[in-house]
């Protein structure tokens, strides 16, 4: 299995993964912080194995261009190479990796700004070349 299909078809299920705890967290009458730590430990479960089929590059953001979009990475502009982190991904990425803001400030994930637009967060990082996986 290519790269991208590893990808494609660990999005589909994430997708579904977070379709299922959301309609379990609608449907059943669990205590609210149970519902949280439900759907939080479904998608650690989903990334951690979609980590280990790309050779645990998907936690520090060693990612291509093509492996970003298939994630739904955010273009900050036409002008620059960042791709901005989505939202749903923040909490499972390694939180010393380096990410840069939309400004061009480099600090480590744990010290960004969680706010969003759009689903994703003003921090990004550039994909890496395909000859660098």
């Amino acid at each position: 299995m290519t790269v991208n299909n590893i990808v494609d078809t660990h999005m589909k299920i994430i997708n579904n993964t977070l379709l299922i705890a959301v309609g379990e967290a609608l449907n059943y009458s669990w205590d609210a912080e149970y519902k949280i730590r439900n759907i939080k430990n479904m998608l650690q479960n989903a990334v951690d194995e979609m980590d280990k089929e790309l050779d645990g590059r998907l936690k520090n953001l060693n990612l291509t261009l093509e492996e970003m979009k298939q994630l739904r990475f955010g273009i900050w502009d036409d002008e620059s190479n960042l791709r901005l982190i989505p939202i749903w991904l923040a909490p499972f990425i390694v939180q010393t990796t380096k990410v840069t803001s939309i400004s061009g400030n480099i600090k480590t994930l744990k010290k960004a700004d969680r706010d969003h637009r759009g689903g994703f967060l003003a921090y990004g990082v550039n994909p890496i070349m395909e000859d660098e996986k």
